[in-house]
């Protein structure tokens, strides 16, 4: 059976692999002549590449949300589902690589934007310039973000009104990470006080276009 890089569209569901696994939503984005992968696993990983137009291969690199700002580079073959495997490499440069077995699609339908984290091709192609800092509106009531120009890092200020009428007042440290597009990715930590237990969680930011992300 012949494969075209749209096939990788779609959903899977990956095994456990040392931290890597869970659901991984893919879209495809044809332009320039050139077939651009992303993909979100389990709300918590991006990834990012080419998909070679001859092989059907994906490769590129990923980021995952957390303090940790853990990232490195991928390798997938496609099959009626993909195998392959994963390079993380830690700041200081040591690399772990982890094998992803084959793992069928669960489903062909293209995913949201939202769910595999689609950027415009302004982004993916250079033509756009993205910076986080600014005052930004949209799932929360208001977000203030400042990106230092002479470091990796992102300290972020916002208020959140719960459903149920509290509003919550939370902070944000980020690390952006160089991919191939620029510094347009940021794993966070976030903290929230509007409960009577303060929150804390995980939070990964990708550009959309220039204005949005």
């Amino acid at each position: 059976m012949v494969f075209t890089p749209t096939d990788w569209e779609g959903a899977y569901t990956l095994a456990s692999q040392d931290f890597f696994g869970g659901d991984f939503k893919v879209c495809v984005t044809n332009h320039a002549s050139k077939y651009y992968g992303q993909g979100v696993m389990a709300n918590v990983g991006y990834f990012i590449g080419e998909i070679d137009a001859n092989t059907n291969n994906w490769t590129g690199s990923f980021i995952m949300a957390g303090k940790e700002n853990r990232t490195g580079t991928f390798s997938f073959q496609y099959s009626s589902g993909f195998s392959g495997t994963i390079t993380e490499i830690s700041a200081g440069g040591t690399e772990r690589e982890v094998t992803i077995p084959s793992t069928s699609q669960s489903s062909s339908q293209a995913p949201s934007d939202l769910e595999c984290f689609r950027q415009d091709t302004s982004i993916l192609d250079g033509t756009a310039q993205f910076s986080f800092t600014g005052e930004w509106t949209g799932s929360v009531d208001s977000i203030r973000i400042h990106q230092d120009s002479t470091t990796d890092f992102i300290s972020a200020s916002y208020d959140y009104q719960y459903s149920n009428g509290v509003l919550a007042k939370g902070s944000e440290v980020c690390e952006t990470v160089a991919l191939p597009s620029g510094k347009y990715f940021a794993s966070c930590q976030f903290y929230e006080n509007g409960e009577s237990d303060p929150y804390q969680g995980i939070e990964l930011l990708v550009a959309k276009d220039s204005t949005s992300y």
